[in-house]
């Protein structure tokens, strides 16, 4: 089966860009510092072709600028709750019986 030039061209580019597990922490470095223009280059490369970094950086900044709304506004983040004791202790059980599993 033959491959279109436009799948050729995203199989190329996934190649040629760094991972994902790279891509996503210069994401995250990117909004403490300005990333470098080849770092630029190889992130927007590389979110061309990947959703799920796409997805990933879409997150973070939806919660960098949550956080950052409410710290300019002088009070503090949204309460997110709490879990029960109950989930709690479903939690831990199901970790350790994870780690029995290794």
């Amino acid at each position: 089966m033959k491959k279109s030039p436009a799948n050729l061209l995203m199989m190329l580019l996934h190649k040629l860009t760094p991972s994902c597990d790279i891509v996503t922490r210069k994401v995250s470095e990117s909004l403490d510092r300005k990333l470098n223009l080849w770092e630029k280059i190889q992130v927007s490369l590389h979110l061309m072709v990947c959703e799920f970094c796409n997805r990933y950086r879409d997150q973070l900044l939806a919660i960098h600028q949550t956080l950052e709304r409410h710290s300019h506004a002088g009070e503090p983040p949204p309460e997110l709750g709490s879990l029960s004791e109950e989930a709690k202790a479903k939690m831990k059980q199901a970790l350790q019986k994870k780690r029995g599993e290794r």
